[in-house]
């Protein structure tokens, strides 16, 4: 199980997260409005919000698998792995119907997952820059 402290941590590092892919999707959608790109700036907010929303739900397998053994936390890990492949290509089916360009909408998923790596990488020097 994981300790109360890790998870204020891991809590607090999904806030951050959170935060930072809204700033970015904000910023997209702001200047693309100011540009007059209102469907590729719709298209940019869906494709930050569909990644928000596949971390969410794997934080949240995560959660639940380290309450089991090994062999069920896997399993719900990759059942959730699945699960969540189902929704991004249904969400991707749904978006193109809608008329959403989805260059617009890779772009604005890159852009939430550039963000979950540059928090991971500056997470992951502060504990080695504490370690030694």
């Amino acid at each position: 199980m994981i300790g109360r402290c890790a998870q204020r941590f891991k809590d607090k590092t999904l806030r951050l997260i959170t935060l930072l892919q809204l700033l970015v999707a904000s910023v997209g959608v702001l200047v693309l409005l100011k540009v007059g790109q209102t469907v590729q700036a719709i298209s940019v907010a869906a494709g930050v919000s569909l990644m928000m929303v596949n971390g969410w739900l794997l934080f949240a397998r995560v959660e639940k698998s380290c309450e089991l053994d090994v062999g069920a936390g896997q399993k719900l890990l990759y059942i959730g792995a699945v699960a969540r492949f189902i929704m991004l290509i249904a969400a991707l089916l749904i978006a193109q119907r809608a008329g959403l360009h989805l260059l617009w909408l890779a772009a604005g998923m890159f852009a939430a997952q550039a963000v979950v790596f540059v928090v991971a990488l500056q997470r992951t020097r502060a504990e080695l820059g504490a370690k030694n």
